[in-house]
């Protein structure tokens, strides 16, 4: 049997495409949900079969533990446990997989590791592994889980070959967001420019905030900015949420589903980000992007004219807009079909 153990909706997004294939294959497999995020409303818009088990009951909105770090520590060393037991508990477990750098994949590795489970018999599996920005705040946690769940993994799968240990299928974020766009039926008109903000270490500072409210501003085209409930929260508690609503060129919005984002993200004019994904998805559909980060886990995908680190500098960011020449090139994180790579490398077909 192959386990899947997620909690966020990021995690959801570029991880269904996986329950897909495994289900195409009529290969056994089941997901636990953490419950870190709620993902009802994905589950039934992706048609995924519910969890066999949910850990906690999710929130209604955000994340169960919305920035408390004592909460967290409490929620994710009951979770450890719980993801212990359950997997314990099934039969003939061969692989156990999680994807990416959250807590619910810290949780996951940990409570399915050899150092809890010493007689294990099934294997770790870590998607979208090896990524690295080499700076242990940037991003805060991420950078740590990354390090601490490769090492605990016995197969990582890659979206890019970075080493010995690693094997590259690519990224299944590609095959999400093509499945994605066949749902959107937002309909879109005009040149803008996209905006999305939630990295921590941006947030819980006014000075970044700041900052990359004015690398916006310089935006040559319209904006458009869906906030997420931690930013919101953010802005209005540093005094700067008024100053985005009075500005004529950032139309402020609610978080849009995922296939609404993925259509308005592929026929944007320029996209501002501190994610990580959204710099891979303006990769496939040639978007240009400015990352409001000082650095990235992501630098092979640091494409001359398409992505800039814009490192908070509004300077730097003018005279790339400004001087920006296309290039052609390859996405060095391949395209649609890392599901299927998956599915071969793991059982041969």
């Amino acid at each position: 049997m192959f386990v899947l153990i997620i909690g966020t909706r990021a995690e959801f997004i570029k991880t269904f495409p996986v329950l897909h294939a495994l289900s195409k294959r009529k290969i056994p497999h089941c997901w636990i949900h953490t419950g870190q995020h709620n993902l009802n409303d994905l589950i039934k818009k992706f048609h995924v079969e519910y969890p066999r088990d949910v850990l906690t009951p999710p929130p209604k909105k955000s994340s169960v533990f919305m920035g408390n770090i004592g909460k967290s520590i409490f929620w994710s060393l009951k979770s450890i446990n719980e993801i212990r037991e359950k997997v314990n508990g099934l039969h003939d477990v061969k692989y156990v997989a999680y994807h990416g750098d959250t807590m619910s994949t810290l949780c996951a590795a940990v409570g399915t590791s050899r150092l809890l489970n010493p007689g294990k018999k099934y294997k770790n599996v870590h998607i979208e592994a090896c990524l690295r920005s080499h700076s242990l705040f940037e991003p805060f946690p991420e950078e740590i889980f990354r390090i601490i769940v490769d090492n605990l993994s016995d197969i990582l799968l890659s979206p890019i070959k970075k080493g010995k240990r690693d094997i590259c299928i690519g990224n299944t974020i590609y095959d999400a967001a093509y499945y994605a766009l066949k749902l959107s039926k937002i309909s879109i008109s005009g040149e803008y420019a996209l905006a999305s903000v939630h990295r921590h270490e941006n947030i819980r500072s006014k000075n970044r905030m700041k900052k990359t409210i004015s690398i916006i501003e310089e935006s040559p085209y319209p904006v458009i900015f869906p906030l997420h409930d931690n930013t919101k929260k953010a802005l209005m508690k540093q005094g700067l949420f008024q100053r985005l609503l009075n500005n004529p060129k950032v139309k402020v919005t609610r978080l849009y589903g995922y296939p609404e984002f993925i259509r308005i993200l592929s026929h944007a004019k320029l996209v501002f980000t501190d994610g990580g994904s959204i710099q891979e998805e303006c990769l496939e559909f040639r978007i240009p992007c400015v990352l409001l980060r000082y650095a990235t886990e992501r630098q092979d995908g640091l494409i001359k004219g398409q992505i800039l680190l814009s490192k908070l500098d509004s300077n730097t960011v003018k005279k790339w807009m400004h001087n920006r020449k296309s290039h052609s090139y390859i996405n060095p994180y391949g395209s649609r079909g890392a599901s299927e790579k998956l599915i071969k490398v793991l059982y041969g077909f």
